[in-house]
């Protein structure tokens, strides 16, 4: 393949002076959904649609297994316009909802106001920034991570989780694995680190470097085996609880893992 590890020296990396980074590219996204009249993520059109997310009945079944004590905190990364947030609130949960897109942040507020629930939604680069609580009992990962592309940066995010999570919590990831092959389409390429780049004529964001043909490649997403996923994961301190496949029926996507762990 091309690429390296997300920085390929020697084909010459190009920043962008005050350019975005790629995963605030998410913003754009919302912005163009909101303009076409969608509330969620996945082109959803109403507020019940976004609620029947995809992963909700296996976040279910972890909440069953654990007691939680009094007024527990949850945190939602990478949250959108609030699905889990509010779900997790619907079950007792005083919710944090973070994401890198102020659009979707908004709206998430305006529902979270219109269904009179207990949920707090804020704008921050998690990569970078602090949050204004410290410790949760349940973590989720609303497909947050397979966002986060390089290697420093998972790091980061990580060791954050790891230590935001309370001593008896849960932490729930939903992401994106590369366990079987799948066909991006010529105007994708995944290398050999995992890394999806989408090639395209223009540099999209200040991450974006110099194709071998000619043209620009902008990171999109981290699709790391499952193996891979739980080294990540152990190396921080996490302890696997339960891992399984979901979507396996979708053969023209990336099968995602849904893990739970704890400290």
């Amino acid at each position: 393949m091309i690429f390296g590890d997300g920085l390929a020296v020697s084909i010459g990396t190009l920043i962008l002076g005050g350019a975005m980074k790629y995963y605030e590219e998410h913003e754009v996204a919302y912005q163009n959904l909101k303009k076409n009249g969608y509330v969620g993520w996945g082109k959803k059109k109403s507020v019940e649609e976004m609620m029947a997310f995809s992963q909700r009945s296996e976040i279910e079944s972890v909440l069953q297994s654990r007691t939680f004590p009094l007024n527990p905190r949850a945190l939602d990364l990478g949250c959108g316009t609030g699905p889990i947030s509010f779900y997790l609130s619907e079950k007792g949960f005083k919710s944090l909802g973070v994401d890198i897109s102020k659009t979707a942040v908004i709206e998430a507020r305006k529902i979270a106001s219109e269904l009179k629930l207990d949920a707090e939604f804020v704008v921050a680069d998690i990569v970078h920034e602090t949050l204004p609580y410290d410790k949760f009992q349940i973590i989720s990962d609303s497909s947050f991570l397979h966002c986060i592309v390089f290697e420093d940066e998972r790091q980061a995010c990580l060791n954050k989780i790891f230590d935001f999570l309370d001593n008896n919590g849960l932490f729930i990831l939903h992401t994106m694995v590369s366990d079987r092959a799948i066909d991006f389409g010529s105007d994708f390429e995944l290398d050999e680190q995992g890394v999806l780049w989408y090639l395209s004529k223009d540099a999209r964001t200040r991450d974006s470097i110099v194709h071998a043909s000619g043209c620009w490649a902008t990171p999109q997403r981290r699709i790391l085996t499952a193996d891979r996923i739980r080294q990540q994961m152990i190396a921080v301190g996490f302890k696997e609880l339960q891992t399984k496949y979901l979507y396996e029926e979708n053969k023209s996507e990336p099968l995602t893992l849904f893990g739970v762990y704890s400290r």
